[in-house]
């Protein structure tokens, strides 16, 4: 009989914050923001990237050109 890997309830609430925590814009993982935002999102991409946080500052990246682009 082989093993079933167990996820514990911990492990399985990290999983479905990680993108919340990611954002830093609390436990949402659907939100959404706009061009009065557009300082702190640079600020938070920038930080991610001083930090050799690649995957956030590509994240941030993306979320500040929907926002300049949006009508």
């Amino acid at each position: 009989m082989g093993l079933v890997p167990l996820e514990t309830v911990g492990v399985a609430m990290l999983h479905r914050e990680a993108h919340a925590r990611m954002l830093g814009n609390g436990l949402c993982t659907c939100f959404r923001t706009g061009t009065e935002f557009l300082p702190v999102l640079i600020r938070q991409r920038d930080h991610a990237r001083d930090h050799g946080q690649d995957d956030r500052a590509e994240l941030f990246g993306k979320i500040i050109q929907d926002v300049e682009q949006a009508p």
